[in-house]
């Protein structure tokens, strides 16, 4: 009999990515933190394998000029299966319609899949 593939083997992987203008030195982490509850719980709910984690901190979402953003990005250009990106809500990638675009079409050209976990964007 061949081997059973382990489903660890089979499961999808995903990256979590937080972004925040607050930083742990502004005395208020607490929204990188809840970013990362709500994602971390998003993924073992949804049978992922957690691949990595990133998340700039004290950085504005009107700039793509953000250093673990785009070591996300590196993350995944390297990785041999698709992943998906996971994040809190859509502004945290982005704060304006550009930017946002321009990283959506970059996750594309990496084969990444994007959720958003904040269902109370509907409408906006």
């Amino acid at each position: 009999h061949a081997p059973k593939l382990e489903s660890k083997e089979m499961q999808k992987k995903a990256v979590i990515y937080c972004r925040t203008a607050c930083t742990p030195a502004d005395g208020n982490d607490l929204p990188a933190q809840k970013q990362e509850g709500l994602c971390r719980n998003y993924i073992l709910t949804h049978g992922y394998k957690e691949a990595g984690m990133f998340s700039d901190l004290g950085v504005s979402g009107m700039t793509n000029e953000r250093s673990s953003l785009k070591s996300m990005l590196e993350f995944l250009k390297k990785e041999d299966a698709p992943c998906t990106v996971v994040v809190a809500s859509h502004d945290r990638l982005g704060r304006d319609a550009p930017s946002l675009g321009q990283l959506l079409k970059e996750l594309a050209n990496v084969n990444a899949e994007l959720v958003t976990i904040d269902t109370k964007e509907k409408g906006k």
